[in-house]
This record gives C-alpha cells, sequence and structure tokens, in this order.
C-alpha cells in the first residue's frame, strides 16, 4: 500500500488553494511550487507524523484540504445519486467524504519525498475547465509510475478534481463503489461507513496490491 500513499501525498501538492489569483499561472509550475510546500511543512516532523496520527492529520487538514475541489469532486463521484439527494444528505456526505480522505492521506504524510515526484513540462496551453499535468513517481524498487493529475481553474486558483495512476481514475474508482454501496443499503449507509472509517479506499485497495 506505501505506493499508493506516497502517490496520493504527490496528488494533494497538486491542488495547494492559491488565495486571490488574477492570473492564470503555468500548472506545471504550480504543481512543483506546491510540493516543496508540503515537503516544507514535513520539514523535522516525520518521525512525529509517524508516530503520532494527529500529527499527520493536522497537516494535511492545514495544508492540503483546503486546495482540493471536494464540492466538485463530491458532485462527481455520487453521479446521479447527487441530484436525488437532499441538501442535508450533500453536506453530510462532503464532509464525510473529507474526512475519508483526511484519514487516506494522512497514513502516507511521512513517505512524500522530493526525489519520488517528477514533473513533466505541460504540452499545448492550459484549459481553465480540464488541465492534465503529467507526472511519474519512483517506486522504491526503481519502477517509475506514470501519474496524471485533472485540475481546473478557481476563484481561488488552481484546483484537483482527479488524479489518474496507471490508468487508475479516482473519480472513476470512487462513483462505482459508491454507488454499489447506495445501490444495496442507500446513501446514509454509505455517509456513515465513510464517517465512522469502515469503508475501504478502493484505489488503494487496486494501486497498492502490490506493495503489500
Amino acid at each position: 500500500m506505501k505506493i499508493f500513499r506516497v502517490l496520493s501525498l504527490s496528488l494533494m501538492a497538486v491542488a495547494f488553494n492559491t488565495a486571490a489569483a488574477k492570473e492564470m499561472t503555468d500548472p506545471a509550475a504550480f504543481v512543483e511550487q506546491r510540493a516543496q510546500a508540503v515537503l516544507s511543512a514535513l520539514d523535522g516532523k516525520r518521525e512525529q507524523v509517524r508516530q503520532d496520527p494527529k500529527v499527520a492529520q493536522d497537516i494535511v487538514r492545514r495544508e492540503l484540504l483546503p486546495s482540493i475541489d471536494v464540492d466538485y469532486i463530491s458532485r462527481l463521484v455520487l453521479g446521479p445519486h447527487w441530484r436525488r439527494a437532499s441538501e442535508e444528505q450533500r453536506t453530510q456526505f462532503r464532509e464525510a467524504f473529507k474526512q475519508f480522505l483526511l484519514n487516506s492521506y494522512a497514513q502516507g504524510l511521512a513517505e512524500f519525498t522530493e526525489d519520488r515526484l517528477n514533473i513533466r513540462p505541460l504540452r499545448g496551453q492550459p484549459d481553465p475547465r480540464r488541465t492534465i499535468v503529467e507526472t511519474s513517481v519512483t517506486r522504491e524498487n526503481g519502477q517509475a509510475v506514470p501519474v496524471a493529475y485533472t485540475l481546473r481553474w478557481t476563484d481561488d486558483g488552481w484546483k484537483m478534481y482527479d488524479v489518474i495512476i496507471e490508468g487508475i481514475s479516482y473519480v472513476v474508482n470512487y462513483r462505482a463503489d459508491f454507488n454499489s454501496e447506495i445501490e444495496q443499503k442507500g446513501l446514509d449507509s454509505l455517509i456513515e461507513r465513510l464517517r465512522k472509517g469502515t469503508f475501504k479506499d478502493p484505489v488503494a485497495e487496486s494501486v497498492g496490491a502490490d506493495e503489500q
């Protein structure tokens, strides 16, 4: 599972919120800048992060979660269930999903290192609605894993809403697994499982199998 955790941290480095952004920046350069910001937050704290989950969660909550477009991702992963959900259910799902991401990403925080991420220059002009930044992350065995980040431009700058790791899309996988849970037990059941942390991360299961 270790490779998934490292990829997740690289993923979140993409999406750091730039306050009061006025001009569209180079998304590839932005990825590199945000990666450095995450590394700075980790400086001198890796052992604390390994020993105390709360330290890791605090860093993720402060440095990373505000940068992910949770509202947009929530609509994408629920698909038609989002349209049928009540406002209360939508709010509850967003909060539970945010906690789910927090717990998942915090587990790999200490393993995020600069030498494992290679960011490629953007090809062509960035599209504010959907821009893909291609990178690769190096496994411990030296194998380079292709990772593509999908971003969109918002009033707060670039924000991440999907990542594709070796052809596996976060959004597609979450949507399939969440849909299965909802069809069997209902949206409220999914929300409760996400809140309690008993719903296994489908992307971690599929990407991390070779690292267990």
